[in-house]
């Protein structure tokens, strides 16, 4: 008995061991997608299109915006700086033309 509770003990610590590591490298990837979808979004404002390109559903999107507050500041940045490029660029073709 004491031998397989020696082995239960050794088979947990390495299952922890294997989620540990899976879990990180999750949460690794999960920022790069988090970082290729709010420089995207900085350029072109669409949340649906800057999904796209991270390759991130829009239901996975609003679930990292509403549990991840660094995430969800940064968003908000991206769409403004989304929006002061559309901004200007008005201002420039109404005082030059297009």
């Amino acid at each position: 008995m004491v031998g397989s509770q020696g082995d239960l003990g050794k088979r947990l610590k390495q299952m922890d061991e294997d989620v540990s590591g899976k879990c990180s490298l999750r949460r690794e990837q999960s920022w790069e997608r988090k970082k290729r979808f709010l420089e995207h979004l900085s350029v072109s404002g669409n949340i649906s299109e800057a999904g796209r390109v991270a390759g991130v559903q829009r239901s996975t999107l609003y679930l990292w915006k509403d549990t991840d507050k660094e995430f969800s500041a940064r968003w908000e940045d991206a769409l403004e700086e989304a929006a002061d490029a559309l901004e200007a660029e008005a201002r420039r073709r109404a005082v030059e033309g297009y």
